[in-house]
């Protein structure tokens, strides 16, 4: 008899000790998924900040937030509630953790059917930045393009040509004018952010912009998925 209650007393032992592993775990992808929001909502310095105005892409950092923090805060009452052995715990536990599984469903069903939409915003508004570039006072919005265009080595969102949209250039009489972080080496600076040369990056940012925004989206669907199948 002290034999079997031996073994029942290390059973539970050990479903607590997994029980505390898990939610460890859940905590740890409950962070990611707040962090992830915070950065779509405020990090104005990456070119998330481009997209961020998107209502779908609001909506969807929005929904990370919640189900962020309420999966942290949840898997803490689980803790403690499995700590001290209470069943209503357990049971609120049990309803909210159904509640967020739906909650996650949402916010990944709505990140892949709104994925094209939000790619379009971004094309659009890469070409809205390309035409005002140095024309009103968006300037940290210049910066963003400029990083782009600087770290991966090309220019405008389709090709080079795209810059005969904006408006300082359209006023110009002189050809093969580029902003400098086109330029494939130093600047033959012209005025200001603009050089005028021909040595520049042919090759547009569309493929490059559209990697890395498909690569959060995965890696964000990725982290729900997780905390779908955990479950």
């Amino acid at each position: 008899l002290v034999s079997n209650n031996m073994k029942t007393e290390d059973k539970l032992q050990i479903g607590k000790f997994l029980f505390m592993l898990i939610n460890s775990f859940f905590v740890v992808l409950g962070i990611s998924l707040f962090g992830s929001s915070l950065w779509i909502l405020f990090d104005k310095s990456n070119v998330i900040a481009i997209v961020s105005n998107e209502e779908d892409v609001k909506v969807v950092a929005g929904g990370l937030f919640v189900i962020g923090l309420v999966v942290v805060v949840v898997s803490m009452l689980g803790c403690i509630g499995v700590h001290s052995e209470n069943r209503c715990f357990l049971a609120f536990y049990m309803g909210l953790l159904i509640a967020i599984f739906f909650g996650e469903l949402f916010v990944t069903f709505l990140l892949l059917i709104k994925r094209s939409k939000i790619e379009a915003f971004l094309a659009k508004t890469v070409d809205t930045i390309i035409g005002t570039y140095g024309v009103n006072d968006t300037q940290p919005t210049w910066s963003l393009l400029d990083s782009v265009q600087q770290s991966e080595k090309c220019c405008g969102r389709q090709n080079a040509s795209d810059w005969r949209t904006n408006e300082f250039i359209k006023v110009q009489n002189i050809s093969d004018i580029y902003p400098c972080s086109c330029f494939n080496g130093s600047c033959p600076v012209f005025l200001h952010q603009f050089g005028n040369g021909t040595d520049i990056y042919e090759k547009g940012c569309e493929e490059k912009l559209k990697t890395w925004f498909e690569t959060n989206v995965l890696v964000i669907v990725g982290m729900d998925l997780a905390l779908l199948l955990i479950q």
